[in-house]
């Protein structure tokens, strides 16, 4: 009553706006004044005003309406069955441009739902889901997934050999794989050291990672040669801070299958559902992504 008259400056239109009678409003208005010890409006006036007290405290009652509405859409959320948690578990490499205006519609949607998102190497999210640690999981393909968990093809990534412009590779025209042994190469692998079967170890030296940001890093810095996905490396490539290596091996870009991970077992929430429908639909969509034939 009290935000709802200082919003439209009138007791009978606020009683309006809430569906009461004017004599309730200012019979609840007066009642909060006094167990606030305080005048809320200045009644002097053929309209009431808000006294000084009244503006300070406005902004605080506005406030707690609010925390009453979201409580209000919690419980009615809770009720139909969404989610309190939700967790997914995915390589940083599969984070399509699209996906930030889905986890803000997501926010939207499921305003009750605490969205957790883990990245780690893809060898590492299938344990994730497997051990019920995370309810939805996204990597590029390997080995090994366990029959009880549904497994959905998104699509494929290119990949390309990259190293920074000074390192000695990026002086040849077309390196082959003896050149490359030559060199360190720069490997993703996982916290049990298990490595993506896509890109095996060819080099004698080696540097290992758990994500492919790091894997960047280490390129741009020049100690070494290693397989990332294009979409993450093509505007330092455009800005000359990597070059892609034309290797005699490869006519094309190598490309990674990517799946999404759910368990078979027990139903999904309407959290869950709509978070794997748009993670296919984004993959669906990008032109980034390679849909097999």
């Amino acid at each position: 009553m009290f935000v709802e008259a200082a919003r439209t400056g009138s007791f009978s239109a606020a009683a309006r706006k809430i569906g009461k009678a004017q004599s309730a409003v200012s019979q609840g208005i007066a009642s909060l004044e006094i167990d606030l010890d305080c005048q809320l409006f200045d009644r002097s006036s053929r309209s009431p005003v808000l006294t000084k007290k009244g503006r300070a405290l406005l902004p605080m009652a506005e406030a707690m309406v609010q925390l009453a509405y979201d409580l209000e859409a919690s419980s009615a959320a809770l009720s139909e069955g969404d989610e309190t948690r939700l967790t997914i578990a995915l390589d940083e490499a599969l984070l399509l441009p699209q996906m930030q205006q889905m986890f803000l519609e997501f926010s939207e949607n499921f305003p009750v739902t605490e969205l957790v998102v883990q990245i780690v190497a893809s060898p590492d999210v299938q344990p994730l889901v497997v051990e019920g640690q995370a309810q939805v999981g996204m990597c590029f393909t390997n080995p090994g997934i366990p029959r009880e968990h549904r497994i959905e093809y998104l699509g494929s990534l290119p990949f390309v050999v990259a190293v920074a412009p000074s390192h000695p590779l990026a002086m040849m025209e077309k390196p082959d794989v003896d050149d490359l042994v030559r060199h360190r190469q720069l490997i993703v692998q996982g916290v049990e050291e298990v490595e993506l079967s896509h890109f095996p170890q060819l080099s004698v030296s080696v540097w290992r990672t758990n994500t492919f940001f790091m894997l960047k890093e280490f390129t741009k810095a020049g100690v070494g040669w290693g397989y990332v996905p294009l979409h993450m490396v093509e505007p330092d490539i455009e800005a000359g801070l990597l070059q892609r290596l034309d290797v005699k091996f490869d006519r094309h870009p190598w490309l990674a299958a990517a799946e999404l991970i759910t368990p078979k077992s027990g139903s999904r929430g309407p959290a869950s559902q709509w978070i794997t429908d748009r993670l296919k639909s984004v993959f669906d969509q990008d032109p980034l992504v390679v849909k097999a034939k």
